[in-house]
C-alpha cells in the first residue's frame, strides 16, 4: 500500500514504519505522494549529528507527550501525504505538505496533518522553521469534534569540514482545556579530526506550569575503519523530574509511570553503509 507501506505477503499485514512513496520532480520543484518524512522532522534532523535516531538521539524526546494528555506529537513520518518541495538548489527551499485523514464521519477531518517549513542556506549556515498541525480521531474511529495538536520549530546549523554546532527550538501544544504548552529546546555539537568524530547532543523539555519536565544528553564517538564502515559508541543519560515517566522507547528501556526514575543507555557497534 502506498500510502501506509503496509503490505500483505501474505497473512498479517506486515507493519512498515519506513517511508513509501512516489513523485515526479523538475527544475520547478517536486511533488511526493505516500507515506513520507514530515517538514518538521527534516528540520529538527538536520542540525542532530546523530540523525534523529531512535534509540540514542535526545531529539527524539520532542515526540513525547508526558504531561500534556492528548497531544499529537511532532510526528516522523505521515501515511497519505501530497508534499510539495520547491528547487533545491535555490538558496531558500519551501515545502508543504497535507494528509487528509479519510474519514467519512462524523468528522471527515479526524486524522489529517498539514505540515510545512522554509529554509535558507548560505556557505556553511544553514537555518528554518517548521510547522505542524494533527488532527485526532483516525479514518477508522473519527470524533464529531477532533483536537488539534499544533507544533513550531526553528533550527540553526554551522558547519565546517572539521566542525559542526547546530541547534532547534521548538512549542507543542493541543487545544484541550487544562493542557499546557511545551517547550523544547535541543544543542548539537561534532568535532571531526582524521579518521575519528566525536558527537554531542542535549535535549530540554519543558512543560508550562508543571514539575514534569526532561533532560537527555548524549555523546557519542565514530572511528571510521573505511569510506564505508565505521566502528562507534554511544551513551545516552534521560532525567525525569517532578515524578515525570519519559522514557527510551526506542531501545525499549522502560520507566515506570509517574516514578520520576531516570534511565541510560551505552551501546557500541559498526555500521557499514552500501
Amino acid at each position: 500500500s502506498l500510502d501506509t507501506g503496509n503490505g500483505n505477503i501474505p497473512g498479517p499485514n506486515l507493519a512498515f514504519t519506513r517511508q513509501s512513496w512516489v513523485g515526479l520532480s523538475g527544475n520547478w520543484g517536486a511533488v511526493t505522494f505516500g507515506r513520507q518524512y514530515t517538514p518538521i522532522f527534516r528540520l529538527t534532523w538536520r542540525p542532530d549529528p546523530f540523525d534523529v535516531n531512535t534509540v540514542f538521539s535526545p531529539v527524539t524526546l520532542w515526540a513525547q507527550t508526558d504531561a500534556q494528555a492528548g497531544l499529537l506529537a511532532w510526528a516522523a513520518r505521515s501515511d497519505n501525504a501530497l508534499m510539495y518541495t520547491s528547487p533545491s538548489n535555490l538558496p531558500i527551499v519551501g515545502t508543504l505538505m497535507y494528509a487528509p485523514g479519510e474519514s467519512s464521519g462524523p468528522s471527515a477531518r479526524s486524522g489529517d496533518y498539514m505540515g510545512g517549513s522554509l529554509t535558507w542556506s548560505s556557505g556553511p549556515v544553514w537555518l528554518g522553521y517548521a510547522f505542524q498541525q494533527r488532527r485526532g480521531g483516525t479514518a477508522a474511529a473519527p470524533v464529531a469534534v477532533p483536537s488539534k495538536s499544533t507544533a513550531h520549530a526553528v533550527a540553526v546549523n554551522y558547519q565546517v569540514e572539521a566542525f559542526r554546532v547546530g541547534a532547534s527550538y521548538g512549542q507543542q501544544d493541543v487545544d484541550i482545556t487544562g493542557i499546557q504548552k511545551a517547550t523544547l529546546l535541543s544543542l548539537h555539537g561534532q568535532v571531526n579530526f582524521g579518521r575519528h568524530q566525536v558527537l554531542a547532543t542535549a535535549t530540554l523539555r519543558n512543560v508550562a506550569d508543571s514539575p514534569r519536565d526532561q533532560q537527555q544528553l548524549a555523546l557519542g564517538y565514530n572511528y571510521d575503519l573505511s569510506k564505508r564502515t565505521s566502528l562507534y559508541a554511544r551513551v545516552s543519560m534521560l532525567r525525569n523530574k517532578g515524578n515525570a515517566s519519559a522514557s527510551m522507547a526506542g531501545a525499549g528501556v522502560t520507566v515506570a509511570p509517574n516514578s520520576g526514575n531516570s534511565a541510560s543507555l551505552i551501546g557500541a557497534g559498526m555500521i557499514h553503509r552500501f
